[in-house]
């Protein structure tokens, strides 16, 4: 089934998966990073301490990830996405009226762990398991979310900082998730023809439910028996790779505008291009995936995420940055539907938001770990030039791995 059938068959479901990676965006660190020099300037902290802030939210959203990314396996899908957006809506406005700066770590924790952890976990878990034969291209088309918030928020984001303020900005997010993306969200799933059944307790699953699960593999894999599995290890390094290395470029895109002698808005434009980059990859992956499978194609892309930061250690000059940010954006584009497939691929569908949400707490984990670290590393005078030398050398490795374990599995099977 190409794309245009498969809009038309399921389209309610579809656009729900969109919206919610769409409405990721205010918890992602490029979305944050724009407020990174208001926000220092309003609480007279350094760059070093905000990075601080975000890096312990965002670590104590992946200790928390843990748990409540299981729910998607126990809650109704209605009432998950009713009680995850209008705590979204509450953390982003108390961002906007936080009173001093403990109240405003709160916040960000909220932010990050709502919006950055759930709203993608929830749409993505939603596709893999409710599509089989369509599972990639369905994973691809709710991921253009992803995409059209970094095309969309970088630019109105600092005309509304300029505009109206930064705290009324996040006051105005607030409203729009709480007013408009979640009766919406509610709305299409009312429209869906298909059975949301599936996330409730096994006692009361629908014989179609049951279908579901046996149209898999026999096995299905607990958390436990993943994590005692080499191929989760061989995996992890590049399941690890985007999440740190580029939320440590998205959170000083300041730094990179200073280092390449442009305004940030330019940098911010940049995003239009890795927006589109990433919609690309995405979409073309996706029937790939479908036809060919998902392990044999994670090399290559990871090999392009590679060669992106090598072109960025190499030159700020404009056709190095518009080739770090296209390059980057495919690759991670591509990466989406392939990672998406990988896990219901060898660990069957009946705990896969638990195991989602383990692996998905562990990349958490990283980008959490991100914004300090880089943060201490500029501190210290290492260029972002030498950090993306550093970040090429480690994709390479994880691209190595990728190909051990690709080769293992070819002569396994």
């Amino acid at each position: 089934m190409n794309y245009a059938k498969l809009i038309k068959q399921d389209w309610p479901l579809l656009s729900f998966g969109f919206l919610l990676t769409a409405l990721s965006s205010p918890g992602q660190t490029f979305f944050i990073g724009l407020f990174r020099d208001s926000i220092t300037a309003h609480y007279n902290i350094s760059v070093g301490e905000l990075g601080l802030i975000f890096s312990s939210a965002t670590l104590l959203s992946a200790v928390l990830f843990f748990w409540t990314g299981k729910l998607i396996d126990r809650w109704p899908l209605r009432y998950a996405v009713m009680v995850f957006c209008s705590l979204y809506a509450l953390a982003a406005a108390l961002i906007g009226l936080a009173p001093h700066l403990l109240i405003f770590a709160v916040a960000i924790f909220g932010i990050r762990h709502l919006g950055q952890a759930l709203m993608g976990h929830i749409s993505s878990t939603t596709m893999a398991r409710y599509f089989d034969h369509n599972r990639a291209k369905a994973i691809s088309l709710a991921s253009m979310g992803f995409s059209a918030g970094e095309a969309v928020f970088p630019l109105t984001v600092v005309a509304l900082i300029g505009l109206i303020g930064w705290q009324e900005t996040w006051l105005l997010m607030a409203a729009i998730i709480i007013l408009a993306f979640l009766p919406f969200l509610q709305l299409l799933l009312n429209r869906t023809h298909r059975d949301l059944t599936l996330s409730t307790d096994d006692h009361s699953k629908s014989a179609a439910v049951k279908d579901i699960y046996t149209s898999e593999d026999e096995r299905h894999w607990t958390r436990k028996e993943v994590l005692g599995d080499k191929r989760f290890w061989l995996m992890l390094p590049a399941l690890l790779s985007s999440p740190y290395l580029m939320t440590g470029i998205y959170f000083n895109q300041a730094s990179l505008a200073v280092e390449a002698g442009l305004d940030l808005t330019v940098i911010a434009g940049f995003f239009t291009i890795f927006a589109l980059a990433k919609m690309s990859g995405t979409l073309l992956m996706g029937p790939i995936v479908d036809r060919y499978g998902y392990l044999r194609l994670y090399p290559p892309c990871l090999g392009l995420l590679t060669l992106a930061f090598f072109i960025l250690s190499s030159s700020y000059g404009p056709v190095s940055l518009i080739s770090f940010y296209a390059l980057s954006g495919f690759a991670i584009g591509a990466i989406l539907p392939v990672a998406g497939s990988m896990w219901p691929g060898f660990y069957g569908l009946k705990h896969l938001g638990a195991i989602r949400s383990m692996a998905a707490s562990i990349m958490v984990l990283a980008t959490g770990l991100a914004p300090a670290s880089y943060g201490y590393m500029l501190d210290a005078g290492i260029t972002i030039s030498q950090i993306a030398t550093a970040s090429g050398i480690y994709c390479m490795v994880a691209t190595l791995l990728l190909t051990y374990l690709m080769i293992s599995e070819r002569k396994r099977g």
